[in-house]
């Protein structure tokens, strides 16, 4: 699928204003959990135009590089290859043209302008380094609030979140439950016919605070997996966190393997040959590698905080965060059987055009509360 204005593939073709009504923020394409969030939709919106579904026009903003794949006919790229976040996300504070925009992160520009709102989580806010950021955060996260026309989040745990600290209107609020994505599943069901499966623990993920990574290394290296010459493989660290993972773990670094970003392909390999996966964290919003393991039927643990709950049908998967004996326990009640069996069923979630149909909904329902400029 290729965009109507594919002239925009020059890189110093002048900005060109769209007259669509629906602007997507596409700029967070490639990172993290957002970019997964922002391809999820382009691919899902992409599957409503084919299907006749979907007959709004709609300007994609971001690198046009990145966004060619997923752009359809009908749909404008407007080339903006700023970093979101950059000045805290005010990139772009001046726009005022009264066209609506989906927001996929909470970093994004204070201006005016009609906005549908994704919150993914409050973690910001409960994990500031000082009494002084906490505030400003707070500050900042309920303007965020209160200058969109409506919030999409990812979990009960978030719109919690929301409500309570930061004085959302529950009639703003609409939770979108992720697709369960077929495609990754017969992606992964296919590199496991030709790949050794390996004594592999596998967390996918920043390497942040919240992450709680230095507890999975302690609880880790207390194992009786680990003992037995199990490793643990931990994906998706910028080079800072990278750097200081590996000043953290020296002592078990020959069982450990540390990976920065990695390209959708490794993260298929890894999910079709590890022995399970663990998600530590404090907090999370969602939890999409928990999702993604069942998806693809890996072996999943997780801690009992945040939404993770949420995402687990057997509470004898989750373990306390906090407890590095709790986990290292955890790890080795899933590994040390020696059968890959998933120990969650499948997800029961929308599909791809389900969860696309949930997010345009979203998308009317704001535009229709915001038929002009922003108010107040």
């Amino acid at each position: 699928m290729t965009s109507t204005l594919s002239a925009y593939a020059s890189k110093n073709r002048p900005r060109v204003e769209s007259t669509a009504e629906v602007v997507l923020d596409c700029r967070w394409l490639g990172r993290g959990g957002v970019g997964m969030t922002t391809e999820l939709t382009l691919r899902a919106f992409s599957e409503l135009h084919a299907s006749g579904e979907l007959n709004d026009r709609m300007t994609l903003r971001g690198d046009p590089e990145r966004l060619r794949q997923y752009a359809w006919n009908g749909s404008t790229i407007e080339p903006d290859r700023s970093d979101p976040h950059r000045y805290l996300g005010q990139n772009g504070w001046q726009r005022d043209d009264g066209r609506l925009e989906l927001a996929f992160h909470q970093f994004r520009p204070l201006s005016r302008r009609p906005r549908l709102q994704w919150l993914h989580d409050a973690i910001p806010l409960h994990f500031a380094k000082n009494a002084g950021e906490r505030a400003l955060r707070l500050r900042y996260l309920r303007r965020i609030v209160q200058t969109s026309d409506a919030l999409l989040v990812d979990s009960q745990h978030t719109a919690r979140c929301a409500i309570e600290e930061l004085n959302a209107d529950v009639e703003k609020i609409r939770q979108i439950t992720f697709p369960v994505d077929s495609d990754l599943a017969k992606l992964v069901a296919a590199r496991r016919e030709l790949l050794e499966p390996e004594d592999r623990l596998l967390y996918v993920g920043r390497f942040a605070a919240h992450k709680n990574t230095k507890r999975l290394v302690a609880a880790f290296e207390i194992s009786e997996f680990a003992r037995n010459g199990g490793r643990l493989h931990l994906v998706g660290g910028s080079d800072a966190e990278i750097s200081a993972m590996n000043r953290s773990c020296v002592s078990a670094r020959s069982r450990i393997v540390i990976e920065g970003s990695v390209p959708r392909g490794r993260i298929v390999d890894l999910l079709a040959s590890s022995a399970g996966l663990i998600q530590p964290s404090l907090e999370e919003g969602f939890g999409l590698p928990v999702w993604e393991a069942r998806t693809v039927g890996l072996p999943v643990i997780a801690a009992n905080a945040g939404s993770l709950p949420e995402l687990i049908t057997d509470a004898t998967n989750l373990f306390d965060p906090r407890d590095v004996n709790a986990m290292s326990f955890a790890i080795d009640r899933l590994l040390l059987r020696g059968s890959r069996t998933p120990n969650e069923p499948p997800p029961t979630a929308p599909d791809l055009l389900a969860f696309g149909r949930d997010v345009l909904a979203a998308l009317t329902a704001a535009r229709d509360a915001s038929p002009g400029a922003r108010r107040g």
